[in-house]
This record gives C-alpha cells, sequence and structure tokens, in this order.
C-alpha cells in the first residue's frame, strides 16, 4: 500500500512539518530550485519505499542551511543523521523514525533504522533485543532466493534461513563496532539445525552481554575462538606480502582469505600459477603453515579474460550490464571496466565515462543519452523470472561465508549459491557458488544481489568448486561507487 503524506493528520510526522508548508519558512517552486538534482535523488529514494511527496516541500528544506535543517528535525522529535541529507543511509535513518512514529510496519522500520548504520551500538542492541521473530523484515524474494541457492530446501527452512542472514548482517555491524575481538557471525548447522554462530576471540562474554539472550526470536551459539577477525586480517596481509600477490596477474595469483568457521588464513593455488607444494615452503609462510593457521585448498582458476557477453549490449566485448546508476541526476549504468569502453544497451550507444581497475575495483560507468532520460529505473532483468527492483545496496564488511547471494548474467542467467570467500587475492573481492550456478562467458560486470540489494558486479570466474561448476566473483559495489563515481538507483 502506498503511504502518502501531506494530509492534515500527516503534519506532525516527518515529511509533514519538517518538509512540509509553513514550517519551511518560504515556498520553493521545484522549477526555481538550486538543488533539482538533490530533489530527484531524494524522491526516487522516497518513491522506492512507498512514500510521496511534493518537490515544492523538498526543495523548500534544501534551501536551509545544514545546522537549520538539524534543528527542525530535533524540533519534531528526529534525531538528525549528521552527515549528508540526500544520502541513502540518512534516508533509511529518517524514514525508519517517521515509520515508527506513525505506528505502522513495525518490522520495516525496524530494518530501516539498523541498517542505516546510524544508531548508537546501545540503541541498537536494545532495538535487537527487544525483536521478536514477526519484528524481522524478511521478504518472499529473499525466501525464493535461500530456495535457490540451496535446491532441496523447503519453504520454512528457507525463510528461516533469511531470518538468520538478515540478523547476522545486523551482527556484523554492531557487534564490529563494539567487540574488539570479534572472529565472525556465520549460519551454520548446529545439533542438526540451522542456527547463528557469533565467535569470539578469547572469550564471548562482551558479546553475550550486549545480545542478552535472544534476538528475533533466535538463541545465537557463542564459541570462543583464538583468532580474531582483524588478527585474521593481518596473517592475510602477511602471506599476501610473502607471496607477492598484489604484483601477480589475476589469472595467475592465488586466492588468500580468511574463513572465520576454521579460523585459518585459506590459500587456494592458482592452477596457472604456483603449486601447493611449492607454496607450502615459501620463505616467510613456514611458521604459519607449521602451527595450522594456513589452510591450502583445491586449486582453483580465476580469468576475468574469460568471461565476456552481456545483455543488450552491442560491443566487441558485449559485457553484461550492471546496475542503473546516477551521478547528478544524470542516469547511467555501469559494467566491468575490462571489459570494452564502447557499449550500447541494445540499439541505444552508450557513453562511456570513467573506469578502474583499483585492486578493489573492477567497473566502468556509462551516461545514457539524452533521448532515454526519464525511462530509467532501478529494475534489473532476471533470466526466466521477473524483473527485480533494487532498493537499497549491502556493504563488504557486512557479508561473510555461507551468505545467499544471486547474480544475472547474459550467458549463464540468473542462479543463487554461497558465500565461500570475501577477500579474493586480497583485493576484497567476494566469491560465491553452488550446485545449481556457474559463471562462465557472458557474464562479466553482471549484478550481484540479495533480496532488493546491490551487492557488486561480476568481475571473474573461479573454478572448478565441488560441484564442478565455476563460482562467481564480484567486487563490492560500495567501492565501486567511489572510485567510479556514482550512486546505484534505488528507484
Amino acid at each position: 500500500m502506498k503511504r502518502t503524506l501531506g494530509s492534515a493528520a500527516a503534519a506532525a510526522l516527518l515529511f509533514g512539518t519538517v518538509f512540509g508548508g509553513t514550517a519551511l519558512g518560504e515556498d520553493v517552486a521545484s522549477s526555481d530550485s538550486p538543488y533539482p538534482d538533490e530533489v530527484a535523488a531524494i524522491q526516487r529514494r522516497l518513491q522506492s519505499l512507498g512514500l510521496t511527496v511534493s518537490d515544492e516541500d523538498l526543495a523548500g528544506f534544501l534551501t536551509m542551511t545544514r545546522d537549520e535543517q538539524a534543528d527542525l528535525l530535533r524540533a519534531n522529535g528526529f534525531v538528525d543523521p549528521a552527515g549528508p541529507i540526500t544520502g541513502p543511509e540518512s534516508g533509511d535513518f529518517l524514514v525508519g523514525q517517521w515509520l515508527r512514529k506513525a505506528g505502522s510496519d513495525a518490522a520495516f522500520s525496524n530494518h530501516l533504522l539498523l541498517s542505516s548504520r546510524m544508531l548508537q551500538p546501545q540503541e541498537a542492541f536494545q532495538l535487537l533485543n527487544s525483536l521478536g521473530e514477526d519484528d524481522v523484515y524478511v521478504t518472499e524474494e529473499e525466501v525464493r532466493q535461500q530456495m535457490l541457492a540451496l535446491p532441496g530446501l523447503k519453504e520454512d527452512e528457507a525463510a528461516q534461513r533469511a531470518l538468520l542472514q538478515r540478523l547476522a548482517v545486523y551482527l556484523r555491524v554492531y557487534l564490529g563496532a563494539s567487540v574488539p575481538d570479534l572472529t565472525g557471525v556465520y549460519i551454520d548447522t548446529i545439533d542438526g539445525r540451522l542456527g547463528l554462530v557469533v565467535k569470539v576471540a578469547r572469550s564471548t562474554s562482551d558479546a553475550e552481554g550486549l545480545i542478552g539472550g535472544a534476538i528475533g526470536g533466535v538463541s545465537p551459539t557463542f564459541v570462543v575462538g583464538d583468532h580474531s577477525r582483524a588478527e585474521l586480517r593481518g596473517l592475510t596481509a602477511k602471506v599476501v606480502e610473502a607471496l607477492g600477490i598484489d604484483a601477480l596477474p589475476l589469472d595467475e595469483a592465488e586466492s588468500v582469505y580468511e574463513d572465520p568457521r576454521t579460523e585459518t588464513v585459506v590459500v587456494e593455488p592458482n592452477t596457472n600459477g604456483r603449486t601447493s607444494d611449492q607454496l607450502r615452503t615459501w620463505p616467510g609462510l613456514e611458521s604459519l603453515v607449521a602451527d595450522g593457521t594456513i589452510e591450502f585448498r583445491a586449486p582453483r582458476t580465476a580469468e576475468r579474460t574469460a568471461i565476456y557477453g552481456g545483455v543488450g549490449t552491442t560491443a566487441a566485448s558485449d559485457c553484461t550490464w550492471g546496475f542503473n546508476v546516477g551521478v547528478s541526476g544524470n542516469p547511467g549504468m555501469v559494467t566491468a571496466e575490462h571489459c570494452d569502453n564502447n557499449e550500447a544497451y541494445g540499439y541505444i550507444p552508450m557513453t562511456y565515462v570513467v573506469g578502474d581497475t583499483h585492486p578493489w575495483v573492477d567497473a566502468q560507468r556509462h551516461d545514457y543519452p539524452d533521448a532515454v532520460n526519464g525511462e530509467v529505473s532501478n529494475q534489473i532483468v532476471r533470466a526466466f523470472d521477473t524483473n527485480l527492483a533494487i532498493t537499497s545496496r549491502t556493504m563488504w564488511a557486512d557479508i561473510d561465508v555461507n551468505d545467499t547471494v544471486c547474480k544475472q548474467g547474459r550467458a549463464s542467467g540468473y542462479a543463487c549459491g554461497g558465500v565461500n570467500a570475501t577477500n579474493v587475492g586480497n583485493n576484497r573481492f567476494v566469491r560465491f557458488g553452488g550446485a545449481d550456478m556457474t559463471c562462465v562467458g557472458g557474464d562479466s560486470g553482471g549484478p550481484t544481489f540479495y533480496g532488493n540489494s546491490a551487492y557488486g558486479l561480476t568481475s571473474f570466474a573461479s573454478g572448478p568448486n565441488a560441484f564442478g561448476n565455476n563460482d562467481d566473483g564480484f567486487g563490492a559495489i560500495e567501492y565501486a561507487e567511489v572510485w567510479v563515481g556514482f550512486t546505484v538507483w534505488t528507484k
């Protein structure tokens, strides 16, 4: 149901008094606003959440100084987000407060507040401790994606797994900010049932004190570990430096990443590079090999050059388009930077703007011609399924092993799998796969996502996995946004 703001009854709420009428001090028409791009950005965000407010009210609010905006928010009982008012996290934070004040959509308002990352840890845990199972926001789409990732999973089991993944993300954010020795929060099978594991180095008392029993109807299992995630990442950096991985091309470099379940630094040889026997005796790694901190797994490939082709493109490389994006209100689209720069969307030629292959990024941005302005949405196409609206994005630090992630590629289509690595090649690339998915020529640049949240852009294939398929490797969308300069469209 669409929640429309602007009636007298809504005047006491956020987008009635704060954005509306006489509270603004002046009436500023959107056509005369010095902030048309900001108004458009906020409108896209509000409309994606089913909220409406006039351009005039938004423009009036934006003519205020930031201090005046903050004073007006506080005067109406809202906590000011402190950062840029037009950012997606600020929007989630404010809308979450508005929904809570309205007394509606409790699960959704809780989700917006928690996922904004703007709650203080103490506030976050007070909210988390108050959640029952029905207060956790889980969508039907997420349940479907869990079933797609794990064939044979029953619907009630998929719903439980989606609930656990949502809670795991919340805990990674707020435990990560509060418990320095946190090793990881992940889904695992405990006594024959799916459960949530919170692992902390040396002592779990701080984490247990913050969580205080059950959250969302789930009582996590607390496990004492030997290494914190920060310590494991330090060891990963040591292994990467000793092996000289940063100087190697992707199709030769080993994958090195942490696994919080085993508390090891995993090294996967590249089939085009050095063997396990060579790596075991590599100078500088002897002590880590001897004490079992390094775990060697089966060799894999990781090749960007094998991933060409794309949905609706007509360039030499024909790479898959990822997400619709915007820069100052101008619409565009992104794909992988290792693809050709002369891309088109169907018969529409696109204008290459900028790209980057910074170690954490493989992305390029193209602008649409003026002819398609106003026709661009936040939807992505999924093979043999309905289009999916993207309404948010997920940070790299909030992704961990055993999470479900999905992807769409021209060649291999729509599929979902489980995350098995979060720092491939020491470049913060994430890898996921499963029995019923693969990544092949034609998928590069395609979108990776879970639920309605953008995760990243496919960059490489890695295989074979235990099922004989190629895993999908993607770069996190947050780093592409920063290094290439865009914002994923969420309307």
